[in-house]
């Protein structure tokens, strides 16, 4: 089956609606009244808000501040402007797709290194952010969230650029997708990978750091990536049973007639 899964969630699955205290309340309130006239290819939804001043310790004039800066990001780097037809050379290899969702419905970002085909940092990253804009169009219903595989399995740091990509990609997603990320799980990181995060750690904010997760896809212990994501939304490779195999050509016309 080369057809990705885009919307077919859990619709038993129902996310905690998140109750305000009285001083965030008013934080929202005023985070609305700023916003009022500031240009925007997106909708500044209520949840929108809520991640902005999650990001930001409820800071307002932060939140805002942060908020206006990923408006001048998004036109500048022409979001909207993203197709699929652009990426047909760039996602013959799979190294980046969306399909199917995790146990809280979170849409599934994969990332492959070991399938890079291409040097061009500045397409790969336009690749990136199309990904993540379509993981966005994916959230069902009251989740805000989006969890990140990141299979390293054959992966060597002398084979692409995916390093530079990487703090490329957790740049962005701290500045202009706060609070978007659920988990990201690291499939067969390799022991210098490993060591490398743990001298990292002690600099990484607590939060992002507790969402990161090691997974061997053979020891079953509280990382396995099973824990998060049912068989049934897992291709075979990752020990699930997802008949879904990526091909290009029909993951891009699917994500054509779903995506905006």
């Amino acid at each position: 089956m080369n057809i990705p899964n885009f919307k077919d969630y859990n619709p038993s699955y129902a996310p905690a609606d998140e109750k305000l205290s009285p001083e965030r309340a008013q934080s929202l309130d005023q985070l609305t009244k700023l916003i009022d006239g500031l240009v925007s290819d997106e909708e500044l939804t209520r949840p929108t808000l809520l991640r902005y001043l999650n990001a930001n310790k409820w800071d307002v004039k932060s939140a805002f501040k942060a908020l206006s800066s990923t408006q001048d990001w998004r036109k500048e780097f022409k979001v909207k402007d993203l197709v699929a037809s652009d990426f047909f050379t760039e996602g013959e290899t799979g190294k980046i797709y969306c399909n199917g969702f995790s146990n809280e419905n979170n849409p599934i970002l994969y990332l492959t290194p070991s399938r890079q085909n291409s040097n061009d940092t500045a397409a790969n990253l336009r690749f990136i952010v199309y990904s993540v804009e379509l993981a966005i169009c994916m959230l069902p219903p009251g989740v805000d969230k989006l969890l990140v595989v990141i299979d390293l399995r054959g992966y060597s740091p002398r084979q692409s650029s995916f390093s530079s990509e990487a703090r490329q990609l957790i740049t962005i997603f701290a500045d202009h997708y706060p609070e978007r990320l659920s988990r990201v799980i690291l499939l067969k990181a390799s022991w210098i990978f490993s060591t490398f995060f743990k001298l990292a750690s002690p600099f990484i904010d607590p939060v992002t750091r507790n969402k990161i997760f090691f997974s061997s896809l053979s020891k079953p212990d509280a990382s396995h990536i099973h824990n998060f994501v049912p068989k049934q939304a897992l291709s075979k490779e990752f020990g699930g049973e997802s008949e879904f195999e990526y091909k290009g050509p029909a993951y891009f016309k699917h994500a054509e007639s779903f995506f905006r």
